[in-house]
């Protein structure tokens, strides 16, 4: 046998990118899941440690790499250093987005606490995580009457929003889980004649139907 008559073991690149066939159909293999960020991709780079007083551009305040940047104070005051007014926001700003695991060893890095960094997003006026999840929800009220296609439309509204953003929209408007579930499980069945009185949560959050 020469070397010539040796089969082809590997397939063309057009085979390869054919989708596979399994009991006669073909399977397109899916969209793979996007991968949250863990506390690994953040503590396997390696650390930048920067000069007193510098900072970081606004387009790499992004992880993981923003969360390897070791930030170095270089205003005096009385008891040693401090960092400035735009190091402290951005070091808050890293800090709220490093994931679970990466946060305290973060802190060790700098030297800091959980509660400075809570103070400084403070005192520079940058919203918590909670009032930018409230202020995501909007401004709008619910009506004086809540009739069946109102509320419908706010169970529906509930359920589509995503995860982390459900207990901001109850607290703007006063609304507890149970609830809304309980709307949305009989808003199909509503009748157009069924009315919600003007306060839906009395009863410790169970709708009054009127007329």
């Amino acid at each position: 046998m020469t070397l010539l008559d040796v089969p082809v073991l590997i397939p063309e690149p057009d085979a390869l990118s054919e989708a596979a066939s399994v009991g006669g159909q073909q399977v397109r293999s899916g969209r793979l899941p996007r991968r949250r960020l863990c506390a690994d991709d953040v503590l396997s780079l390696a650390v930048t440690v920067l000069s007193p007083g510098e900072v970081l551009d606004e387009d790499d305040l992004v992880m993981p790499q923003a969360g390897a940047v070791v930030f170095r104070a270089c205003e005096p005051y009385s008891r040693g250093l401090d960092f400035t007014a735009t190091q402290k926001r951005q070091m808050v700003t890293i800090y709220r987005q490093l994931p679970y695991g990466a946060k305290g060893i973060w802190l060790d890095r700098h030297g800091l606490y959980g509660v400075k960094i809570f103070r400084w997003g403070q005192q520079l006026g940058l919203l918590t995580c909670a009032q930018q999840k409230a202020a995501s929800v909007g401004d709008e009220e619910l009506p004086a009457v809540l009739d069946a296609a109102a509320v419908t439309s706010l169970a529906q509204r509930y359920l589509a929003l995503p995860y982390g953003e459900k207990e901001a929209f109850l607290a703007k408007h006063d609304l507890c889980h149970r609830t809304v579930l309980r709307w949305a499980r009989v808003s199909d069945s509503l009748c157009a004649g069924v009315w919600f009185t003007s306060s839906p949560r009395i009863g410790r959050g169970k709708p009054r139907l009127v007329g």
